[in-house]
């Protein structure tokens, strides 16, 4: 069997749709390796030829890589997507985002992940953009053979936003990356903490910095809470601020600019899973998730969490963590409160995320994966 795959948000720029495509298709490949499995990735040049720019981030005898030079949200992914799998001779396609190519010559699956440009349409301003994700999204469920999401949430949003037929749809949750779970020497922490100028013991969030993330709310949270700590700093990683004065002037209004750590786009997953561990609490509080990696992986590293109560992320953590509605900035603030008020309550709560993480297998959802390959070769 030769598996196609969509592969050109596999970089880590693309977050948890990155993270899907690594995880999981490094992980079929390796367990299948009687199949063959064919990448398609961004052309690294702009004849559209040339080593894809991402080849190197899956790898095995089973893998190849394709370069495709298409812009990602436009018509001509459609066809030449299509195109590549009919030359490349693909018995099956997977799409992992919900574009799905036009005139596909073989069964195809799809993984949509949620449904935000659906649920909170406000918030993606951008000329058709939203008019674009509403069409692929409802002709992703319509076309395709199967359709996987990653939580009973995002299942539950198709069939009542898109009117989905359930029986259509497989729910296979992320794994967990088992580099979060192994021991961070205090060589490495401290490492990070020096490059990073981590001086003092910190909240930590990992997000990019869309309005569903709730990051305003969590900054007024700080703000609730700085001042009672005077050695706490909040850590906000991923996403850029210079691109929303909105939150600076958040930081400025309540004083505690110099508190609030902004580092950016973590290039090194090693950093990643240091801060994890080097923090106090990690914060969650977006509004909509379709899955939630960072609180899964900061559960993993034994770091006690703070989510939101909605979508997805209770599926996630479950009891394992501290849930609250993040609507409400001072159930947030009295959250993180209760757990730095208590050390004896973090690391229990921390002990038992860590125990939730391993819950979650990259194996047993890529199993799945492939049965559902075979599932839809022959019907």
């Amino acid at each position: 069997m030769r598996i196609i795959v969509d592969a050109r948000k596999a970089s880590g720029k693309h977050y948890g749709i990155g993270t899907y495509i690594r995880r999981l298709g490094e992980t079929c490949a390796r367990l299948s390796p009687s199949d063959d499995f064919v990448f398609l990735g961004e052309a690294d040049r702009a004849d559209g030829k040339g080593v894809p720019r991402d080849a190197t981030l899956i790898s095995g005898d089973n893998v190849t890589w394709e370069p495709n030079s298409s812009a990602n949200y436009g018509l001509r992914e459609l066809v030449s997507v299509s195109w590549q799998v009919r030359n490349l001779e693909g018995n099956v396609f997977h799409a992992p985002h919900y574009v799905y190519p036009l005139m596909l010559p073989c069964p195809g699956v799809v993984t949509i992940h949620d449904c935000i440009h659906l649920r909170f349409p406000q918030q993606f301003p951008k000329p058709g953009s939203n008019l674009y994700a509403n069409r692929m999204i409802r002709r992703a469920v319509a076309k395709s053979d199967r359709v996987l999401t990653v939580s009973e949430a995002t299942r539950a949003d198709l069939v009542e936003l898109v009117n989905a037929d359930p029986s259509k749809i497989e729910v296979i949750p992320h794994g967990c990356d088992p580099y979060f779970l192994e021991p961070v020497d205090n060589l490495e922490l401290s490492k990070v903490a020096e490059k990073y100028n981590l001086n003092r013991p910190f909240l930590l969030t990992v997000t990019n910095i869309k309005p569903h993330k709730n990051l305003k709310r969590l900054l007024e949270s700080f703000g609730q809470l700085w001042r009672d700590y005077d050695d706490l700093d909040l850590v906000i990683a991923g996403g850029d601020f210079k691109q929303h004065p909105e939150l600076e002037a958040v930081c400025e209004s309540h004083g505690f600019k110099d508190r609030v750590k902004k580092l950016g786009f973590l290039e090194k997953k090693k950093d990643l899973r240091a801060l994890y561990n080097l923090a106090r609490i990690f914060v969650f509080p977006s509004l909509y998730e379709g899955s939630g990696l960072p609180p899964l992986e900061a559960m993993a590293c034994g770091t006690p969490v703070v989510a939101s109560d909605n979508s997805a992320i209770p599926e996630i953590v479950g009891r394992n963590g501290l849930l609250v509605n993040p609507y409400r900035v001072d159930a947030i603030t009295e959250a993180i409160r209760s757990l730095l008020e208590n050390s004896s309550f973090r690391d229990a709560l921390g002990a038992q995320g860590k125990i939730r993480a391993q819950e979650f297998d990259w194996d047993k959802s890529a199993r799945r994966v492939l049965d559902i390959y075979r599932e839809v070769l022959t019907p």
